[in-house]
């Protein structure tokens, strides 16, 4: 796996151990239940900026957020050549 890339500051929080835990588990129990997860429109991306706008207002990047949507569009590129060519 190695070193990230790249990471960012998305700010600080004054949620305490006991809100965030509470808010950890009510979404385990709905929006991120394992029944719940699409890895194009609910995935760890979606779950990871649920966290952040909770704990800070602040989102992650779009540009992390639209990975899924940006791999579709080149998989629809590509089957749209793909299918052309035959």
């Amino acid at each position: 796996m190695g070193q990230p890339d790249q990471m960012l500051t998305l700010g600080h929080t004054e949620v305490s151990y006991n809100l965030f835990l509470e808010y950890l588990f009510s979404l385990g129990e709905s929006t991120f239940s394992p029944s719940s997860y699409q890895i194009f429109e609910n995935n760890c991306n979606n779950f990871s900026n649920e966290i952040a706008l909770f704990l800070t207002g602040n989102g992650i990047p779009d540009e992390i957020l639209n990975l899924p949507n940006d791999f579709l569009s080149t998989l629809n590129s590509w089957n749209r050549e793909f299918t052309f060519t035959l």
